[in-house]
């Protein structure tokens, strides 16, 4: 038997995981698509409904980097609660299996919670305003190489990783202490 990593024993901590977080995580999709809505109605109406696309690849932009990081730094808070850290650690599966299951959960699953909430509310604002405008908005493509939009996920790669280190090494105030050492040091 593989002590490193064994599929099994991966899928029942996936599951076990996914079973006592998924309320947590769909509240924060819920705050996510809330703050969504705000922020892109707001500036649409600011803009009379003038939301091109390099304001709606800022907004992707900003969201995914301020959203993914604090989610990430905030995937691995029970180990600093003591009464929540002795079950996570003692748990029957190796260290590799829960990181590999926190960085599906804040790298892979996060992107494409964000990009369906994200789509989702951009599509809504934009439809809303192009129904009576002359000048009819186009939503953007975060993938099109006109815009390079899609670099964004390779700076998000690299803020996770700095996050992900982060919720590991700090015990509490995962987030803060991490944007401090990496602005300050």
């Amino acid at each position: 038997m593989n002590e490193t990593f064994n599929f099994t024993r991966f899928l029942n901590l996936f599951k076990k995981h996914t079973a006592e977080q998924y309320k947590t995580y769909l509240m924060s999709a819920g705050v996510l698509i809330g703050v969504l809505i705000l922020i892109l109605g707001f500036i649409s109406y600011s803009t009379r409904g003038h939301m091109g696309p390099t304001i709606q690849a800022a907004m992707f932009i900003n969201f995914l980097f301020f959203s993914g990081t604090i989610f990430t730094s905030l995937i691995f808070t029970d180990l600093g609660d003591r009464k929540k850290s002795i079950p996570a650690l003692s748990l029957p599966a190796s260290h590799f299996e829960k990181y590999l299951v926190a960085w599906i959960y804040s790298f892979v699953i996060f992107q494409l919670v964000f990009l369906a909430c994200f789509y989702t509310i951009d599509y809504l604002v934009v439809a809303a305003w192009n129904a009576s405008a002359e000048e009819k908005m186009e939503l953007i493509n975060v993938f099109s190489p006109d815009r390079k939009v899609w670099a964004s996920f390779l700076i998000f790669a690299v803020l996770h990783s700095i996050c992900f280190l982060g919720a590991v090494f700090f015990e509490k105030l995962h987030f803060i202490k991490t944007v401090f050492v990496f602005l300050f040091l």
